[in-house]
């Protein structure tokens, strides 16, 4: 679960990281984009993290398991 002590990234390579932002530890690695990392965001309760794509595709995540729980695409 998210809190004041994570922090997230996304990339070129299409996956979304969750980091311990005190230590840097890398947390997650969540994959399922299909063209590189374009927003992220938690939702307000920190369990589930939404990632969109350059290519307007969406991605949620359950962040407690890794596993992409809904995909959307324009």
């Amino acid at each position: 679960m998210a809190n004041a002590d994570s922090a997230r990234s996304g990339g070129q390579d299409s996956t979304v990281k969750v980091f311990d932002a005190i230590s840097g530890e890398t947390l997650h690695t969540l994959s399922g984009l299909e063209t590189g990392t374009g927003s992220i965001a938690f939702s307000p309760s920190g369990r589930a993290l939404a990632g969109g794509g350059w290519n307007g595709q969406l991605v949620v995540w359950d962040v407690s398991v890794s596993d992409p729980t809904a995909y959307l695409s324009n």
